[in-house]
């Protein structure tokens, strides 16, 4: 019986360690997110965002791709692009200056003003 409750106890510290580090480094993970976010100027690659916030590059490219559904390099070069453009549109002199000003809209309330490119596609290519 002993034995059981050890067992137990021991497999219930593993997953509470286990979650733990989970924890850890979701928590981790947002921080760089919002810190790459924040510096779209600065370029740096992976292993060098992993030695300067102290995770393992595996932990960090794993724990992105699972929170924001895309590798790092996409979610910057998806970011970079939509800050620019989105900065232009809300004539806003930094990316944390747009930021804000999307806090001041809804989607409903810009939707109808915005427009899309539109292209006939062909086999052949566009037109």
């Amino acid at each position: 019986m002993d034995e059981v409750r050890e067992e137990t106890n021991t497999v219930s510290s593993k997953t509470h360690e286990q979650t733990s580090l989970a924890w850890y480094q979701e928590k981790r993970v947002r921080e760089i997110c919002c810190y790459l976010t924040e510096h779209l100027d600065r370029r740096m690659t992976q292993a060098e965002i992993a030695k300067e916030f102290r995770i393992s590059l595996t932990a960090l490219k794993l724990t992105f791709q699972c929170l924001y559904g895309m590798p790092i390099e996409t979610y910057l070069r998806t970011v970079d692009w939509a800050v620019r453009h989105g900065m232009y549109a809300y004539d806003a002199p930094d990316p944390f200056g747009y930021i804000k000003k999307l806090d001041d809209f809804k989607m409903t309330d810009i939707g109808p003003h915005l427009t899309q490119d539109t292209g006939v596609y062909q086999s052949g290519g566009s037109v």
